[in-house]
């Protein structure tokens, strides 16, 4: 799953934070108690026995691991399947950490199989009437398939890049060829992969549920049910995005980076939908069935099972309902946390709480061995995510936190990163700094400007989100050519209810110590019967575009693919009042519409 969002290593950054030598030294009291469950068997270190027959090790490191590694495919089908391409900046995030999770899945079965060295063993032994059989098989597959999706991201990191020392230097072209080989063909079979990966996981994550099936008697009648595998699988998708966005705002915080709240925040409106949908079929499961009789029993289970279900799925679903808690990263990520806690206690519950055998002779509790042996790959696993986004173009690029001292630096942060919050209101008090930290130029340099290619996103742009993929607007490359702010942010507001201003320049407004506001402060309504010449948000965009693109002459940045020679060129104006959808393709990627559908948005006096 390659991104078109830019990426990079992280840089500038320590390594060897308090925290990581928190998570060594958690590994290696993990790695002591492995190695006795290794060398002496596994009754050294845990308390499985005939009656139970799995632990911890199975509900956490292999039925919670599954479920919350599901943000692979979950992101990977919006990406892709529905062609939100916009979403893409969480792709490589989330096939990382499905990538690893996945492995210490496989890893975690190692250690609860006491004849390990025969994990072998479903390859070579077919039995298609097995559930076992079928999640082996799936789980197997889909980790190559997640190893597959991820070599373009190492293509990218050392293509061009490699630079072996001494007797190796020898090596050095045929792993360049062999590179620029793995790079032509996944790019023409990488489809392929992706598709694999999210029919597998919905088999095996459906499952899962499945393999308690066959124990009737001995799960709780709360948490068994003929849809116990529905359930399972509509769980795994319901976490897939909430667990993109936990991750991606504790990566952001523990690295000091802006959250990408621009992408978490769209994507937070389709988490209702789908947690509403397991709740609505987890309680419609018990309306129907009459479990709901055992719910004021007062035991262990049904305790666990009203916390599950009140704290786990319905406090999360209701929070996600508000505006507030979507577009703030502290709520989201609250909201988040608890669902993917409510998850992981669902796998507990169904695995463990729920699951008593009719002659038990004593109860379950994990021994310190299982507890320090998951800690431990936990702790590996959260290592070895730090190692790879130092070393892989894994997480996007933009500026840790973004310095005082940049006047240009904070204009272009607020216009970037918040294009529809600033208001003429909002400005810096540069009183307050240093003298030196003050620009006295009247213009830019290249250097201010972000790396980061952000979508002109706004919500009359959104409208035809599902007819074109977005045009990434690049700062750098057109600060090169106009060297000056204000050729696009060209008013200004004298008051706080002016929305028509007076023509700006970049040295008014350092001597007005003020902000240029963003576009949408004059331009947010397709149409104001107040000031009918004042044009749309995106009306404003693309007059701007197209007029400054016909008068200098210059290349237009073309989405990818390329469709033809004419696609480099912008646009000129007779052209779009003859066909103006038809040449929305020199710019924009088309995606799959009804050709009807775009006749009847082609006559909208809107566009």
């Amino acid at each position: 799953m390659s991104s078109a969002i830019a990426s990079a290593p992280v840089a500038g950054k320590k390594f060897l934070t308090p925290g990581v030598l928190v998570l060594l030294a958690l590994m290696a009291v993990g790695l002591v108690f492995l190695a006795i469950r290794f060398l002496f068997g596994i009754g050294k270190v845990s308390n499985l026995n005939n009656q139970f027959p799995w632990g911890i090790w199975i509900g956490i490191d292999v039925a919670s691991g599954v479920a919350l590694a599901a943000g692979g495919f979950t992101s990977g089908a919006m990406a892709y399947v529905f062609n939100r391409r916009q979403y893409q900046a969480v792709i490589r995030p989330a096939l990382l950490t499905a990538m690893l999770g996945y492995t210490f899945v496989v890893l975690g079965l190692m250690v609860d199989i006491g004849r390990y060295w025969n994990i072998y063993s479903p390859m070579l032994n077919w039995n298609g009437n097995s559930v076992l059989f079928e999640v082996a098989i799936c789980v197997m597959i889909y980790l190559n398939v997640l190893y597959i999706e991820f070599i373009p991201i190492v293509i990218e990191r050392f293509k061009g890049r490699v630079r072996l020392p001494g007797f190796l230097a020898g090596l050095n072209q045929s792993l360049e060829k062999l590179l620029a080989l793995a790079d032509t063909i996944l790019g023409k079979v990488m489809f392929v992969f992706i598709i694999a990966g999210i029919v597998l996981s919905f088999l095996h994550q459906s499952s899962l549920g499945s393999l308690m099936l066959i124990a009737s008697y001995k799960v709780h009648p709360l948490w068994y049910t003929p849809l116990l595998p529905l359930l399972f699988l509509l769980s795994a998708i319901a976490a897939g995005y909430p667990m993109v966005t936990f991750e991606s705002l504790l990566v952001s915080w523990s690295f000091k980076r802006r959250p990408e709240m621009e992408v978490l925040t769209p994507l937070a409106k389709f988490m209702p939908i789908l947690m509403g949908l397991y709740l609505a079929f987890k309680l419609g499961d018990m309306i129907v069935r009459g479990t709901y009789v055992y719910l004021l029993e007062g035991t262990y289970q049904t305790n666990a099972f009203i916390i599950e279900v009140l704290f786990g799925v319905l406090l999360p679903f209701v929070l996600i309902l508000f505006k507030k808690v979507r577009t703030s990263a502290g709520w989201l990520f609250l909201a988040s946390t608890v669902f993917v806690l409510g998850i992981l206690l669902n796998r507990i519950n169904v695995f463990l709480v729920s699951y008593a055998p009719p002659y038990k002779i004593s109860a379950y509790f994990p021994a310190l061995g299982e507890i320090f042996i998951t800690i431990g790959l936990i702790a590996t696993l959260m290592f070895l995510y730090r190692v790879f986004v130092f070393i892989f173009p894994v997480l996007g690029t933009h500026a840790a936190k973004w310095p005082a001292a940049s006047f240009l630096v904070l204009i272009l942060s607020v216009l970037v990163f918040h294009p529809d919050r600033v208001r003429a209101e909002e400005i810096i008090d540069y009183g307050k700094m240093k003298p030196a930290r003050i620009l006295t130029g009247p213009r830019t340099t290249v250097a201010d400007a972000p790396a980061k290619p952000r979508p002109l996103n706004s919500p009359v742009l959104n409208k035809y989100s599902d007819l074109y993929d977005p045009v990434f607007f690049k700062h750098e490359k057109h600060l090169k050519v106009t060297k000056d702010c204000t050729v696009c942010h060209h008013r200004h507001p004298r008051g706080k209810e002016d929305v028509y201003g007076e023509p700006v320049k970049m040295t008014d407004l350092q001597k007005m110590r003020k902000l240029p506001v963003s576009c949408s402060t004059c331009h947010e309504r397709p149409f104001n019967p107040r000031q009918i010449h004042v044009p749309g948000l995106k009306g404003a965009y693309h007059q701007l575009c197209l007029d400054c693109h016909r008068k200098s002459e210059r290349p237009r940045p073309v989405s990818k693919p390329v469709l033809s020679k004419a696609a480099v060129q912008g646009p000129t104006m007779p052209a779009l009042k003859q066909r103006p959808l038809a040449d929305c393709l020199t710019c924009h990627a088309k995606k799959g519409t009804d050709p009807g559908r775009l006749a009847k948005i082609n006559k909208s006096k809107e566009f």
